[in-house]
């Protein structure tokens, strides 16, 4: 009887997920995350992450940004798991280092850092200049969605 009572107590005392909820095993949260994108002349976006806080930046153009002030966000154990699995299904660890369009002398200039401690290599380092690697955009939408929906583009 005194196993019985110990178990369904314990049972009261675990967290529960809504109906149909399943907590992931194993969340991917990055050590590091950099991300700009934006210009001398257009608005322009930034998010740091340091293993503590996510944060965002918002300003009129690139230079800006170095004086604007942070709104922290808190994503979902969710959140930093479907981002992971976005930068996987894009294959952002296989990005170049530079991207780089000779022909447009200003426009969007971006970087992106994002580091995992995973057993295999899951790090992004790479920049670029009106230049940009395949799945960009929906690089772009993660981040959004990481973000609570927040522009970034």
């Amino acid at each position: 009887m005194k196993t019985f009572l110990l178990l369904f107590l314990l049972c009261l005392c675990l967290p529960t997920l809504p109906a149909g909820e399943t907590k992931p095993t194993s969340v991917h949260k990055p050590n590091v995350i950099s991300v700009m994108i934006g210009g001398a002349f257009g608005q322009s976006y930034e998010i740091t992450y340091d293993e503590r806080e996510l944060r965002y930046y918002a300003a009129r153009n690139f230079f800006e940004l170095k004086t604007a002030r942070p709104v922290v966000i808190h994503p979902s154990d969710r959140e930093w798991q479907a981002f992971f699995g976005e930068l996987e299904r894009l294959k952002a660890w296989k990005w170049q280092r530079h991207y780089l369009n000779p022909t447009v002398a200003d426009g969007t200039y971006w970087r992106a850092v994002v580091t995992y401690s995973t057993r295999e290599a899951r790090d992004v380092v790479s920049t670029g200049s009106n230049a940009y690697p395949p799945g960009f955009k929906p690089f772009l939408a993660a981040i959004r969605k990481l973000i609570g929906g927040k522009k970034f583009e």
